[in-house]
């Protein structure tokens, strides 16, 4: 297994480091959506995560009460006034923005 310590500073953190391919994904309430938390920080709740959504699935309008950010590994989304997110999109969404719905 190719997973990396995690640093003392980072002690508290969860934190999935290394090749995020030996990490599982974790289906969301909604159907076909999955994500891997790839790191969160429990103060602040900074987390970084890639997603991966099924074509056909769809998650409602919705926001985080800490900064977001978010790494589209595989699928496409598509927002409500049409924008289009394809594989390797990121994208950064500021605490307490709503944002979606989301069809893929």
């Amino acid at each position: 297994m190719n997973r990396f310590s995690i640093p003392p500073q980072l002690q508290g953190f969860f934190a999935q480091l290394g090749n995020h391919e030996q990490h599982p994904w974790k289906p969301l309430p909604w159907k076909g959506i999955y994500n891997k938390v790839l790191f969160s920080d429990p103060v602040s709740g900074a987390t970084m995560e890639l997603a991966k959504v099924e074509k056909g699935a769809t998650f409602p309008e919705h926001f985080h009460n800490s900064v977001q950010t978010l790494f589209l590994y595989k699928g496409r989304l598509r927002t409500k006034t049409g924008e289009v997110y394809l594989p390797g999109t990121f994208n950064v969404i500021p605490s307490g923005q709503k944002h979606g719905p989301f069809f893929c």
